[in-house]
């Protein structure tokens, strides 16, 4: 699989490190040279943008580039790789398992979404689509963030560049929010993931999740007091249990309903066998 590193002319340092750990793993690849949005230069972005920022901008013109040289190879997908992250010991063992990517409407992220690097889990759908080699392919059923490591099928790529030439919204938003709009991707996420940004890894030592709080507050958001003055107090403790119970049952059902088709799961980064962060 041809394996596209979108990279800053500035940064050399990080392509240093991403080519030290893809050459341990024997993996070639071949460098993109990244749209620069921190600068002066001129890349063509609109100043009445409305909530994209220039650097947004220009990585989603360096993540065209890509998809361009994807194209062009005539490969059915290709793995894009930005070059801040930090890939698994065993990165390469699991990038050539073909069980892993689904058809050619769909892309696969191998890396751990923010959410859960953020101790929140993600929403996924209950059957997987695929298991191998102790690992699982989920489909993913929510919002996730970040494109720094996935791979993209060529029509999926061509779409992009046919669809969308010119930036409208963060490159992530386009593929794992709106999915490219109708009809919609299909994002699978690989379980565990694979790959994580640099800034990230320091997070997984902690031992513990803190993200079952939130489940509490949602739960008190309802809370509410309300006045029927033209009924009796009796009648109003029975209208008011009754919508307890009402809304007490409509919560069991719509939480079992979602829990038959979903899932919410916090994935974790195996960050065994690496000798360290890279920069």
């Amino acid at each position: 699989m041809d394996i596209y590193l979108i990279n800053l002319d500035k940064r050399p340092d990080r392509l240093a490190a991403m080519q030290s750990q893809l050459a341990a793993q024997g993996l070639d690849f071949t460098r993109i040279a990244a749209v620069d949005g921190t600068g002066k230069a001129e890349i063509g972005y609109p100043d009445d943008l409305p909530g994209m920022t220039k650097p947004e901008y220009a990585c989603y013109l360096s993540h065209l580039l890509a998809y361009r040289a994807l194209i062009e190879s005539g490969e059915p997908r290709a793995l894009v790789l930005e070059d801040d992250m930090i890939l698994s010991a065993d990165f390469a063992k699991w990038l050539e398992t073909p069980e892993f990517y689904g058809d050619q409407n769909s892309i696969t992220r191998l890396e751990i979404p923010f959410d859960c690097c953020r101790d929140r889990p993600i929403r996924l759908r209950r059957r997987p689509a695929a298991k191998a080699k102790g690992c699982t392919v989920e489909r993913v059923a929510g919002p996730v963030e970040c494109t720094g490591t996935y791979v993209i099928s060529r029509d999926v790529a061509a779409r992009v560049v046919k669809e969308h030439p010119t930036p409208e919204m963060a490159i992530d938003v386009l593929l794992l929010v709106n999915r490219l709009g109708e009809p919609k991707i299909e994002v699978l996420q690989l379980d565990p993931p694979k790959a994580i940004q640099n800034r990230f890894l320091p997070r997984f030592a902690r031992t513990d999740a803190a993200h079952s709080d939130l489940e509490g507050l949602r739960g008190n958001r309802f809370q509410a007091t309300y006045s029927l003055p033209y009924l009796s107090p009796h009648m109003q403790r029975i209208l008011h249990q009754g919508w307890r119970n009402f809304r007490y049952n409509a919560r069991a059902i719509s939480r079992y309903a979602v829990g038959f088709f979903f899932k919410d799961k916090l994935l974790k980064f195996d960050d065994r066998g690496l000798d360290g962060a890279q920069n």
